[in-house]
C-alpha cells in the first residue's frame, strides 16, 4: 500500500512523499480505511485476508488469514477500537482492539 504525505505540499514540493505501507505483494488491495484517531490503515485484500499497519511501516498484523472470497469492505468504528469486515462470499467479523495493542 502506498500513502501520500499532503503536508509535504507545503513545503513547495510538487508532489507529496510517498509512504510505504505493508508489506509488498502480488494480491491485490480491495478495500482500505484509515483508521480515526491513529496513524494506522486497515487493508482488504482479495485473497481474503485483512491487515492492520502503520502508515509508512513495513510490519503489518495479519487480522485475518486469506479465505474463501475477496474481502468487499473494511471500516473502523468511530473510537477506533472495532473493524467490522465483510467479503463478497458473506463472511462478515467484527474485531475488537485491546487498548494497549495501539501503544
Amino acid at each position: 500500500m502506498i500513502a501520500w504525505d499532503v503536508s509535504t505540499l507545503d513545503e513547495g514540493r510538487e508532489q507529496p512523499t510517498s509512504l510505504s505501507t505493508g508489506r509488498a505483494g502480488f494480491v491485490l488491495v480491495e478495500a482500505v480505511e484509515i483508521h480515526p484517531g491513529r496513524p494506522l490503515v486497515a487493508a482488504g485484500y482479495t485473497d481474503g485476508r485483512v491487515v492492520v499497519a502503520r502508515i509508512g511501516d513495513p510490519d503489518e498484523l495479519v487480522v485475518k488469514p486469506p479465505g474463501r472470497s475477496a474481502v468487499q469492505v473494511v471500516r473502523w468504528s468511530d473510537d477506533g477500537q472495532h473493524l467490522a469486515v465483510g467479503t463478497h462470499g458473506g463472511e462478515a467479523a467484527i474485531v475488537t482492539f485491546p487498548p494497549q495493542i495501539f501503544k
